[in-house]
């Protein structure tokens, strides 16, 4: 099941950012977190639980929302005229500053 709901939560990224770089990108990043909550668990020695992935699942979706905000945002930067790494910077600034 868990590839199928990848595969859906990309389809949707996808027609959203009507993009494959963009939808790719903010679901890579959140899957790369999620191997860095298991190691941050193996290293810690806490046993995986139905708490700790209910965590784990109330942590993709904020990661995710927050990494569609933030593309967003950049996007319109880039459309606005900004270089890729002022609205990179910019959208960073931003969301850290309402984090």
């Amino acid at each position: 099941m868990l590839p199928i709901t990848i595969l859906v939560i990309y389809i949707i990224l996808f027609t959203m950012f009507k993009s494959a770089k963009w939808a790719a990108l903010t679901l890579g990043e959140r899957v790369h977190g999620a191997t860095r909550r298991i190691l941050a668990l193996l290293i810690t020695g806490t046993h995986f639980s139905v708490s700790s992935g209910v965590g784990f699942l109330a942590l993709f979706g904020v990661s995710v929302e927050v990494g569609v905000i933030m593309i967003e945002y950049i996007n319109q930067l880039r459309a606005q005229g900004y270089s890729i790494e002022d609205a990179a910077v910019e959208g960073a600034i931003l969301r850290l500053r309402r984090s």
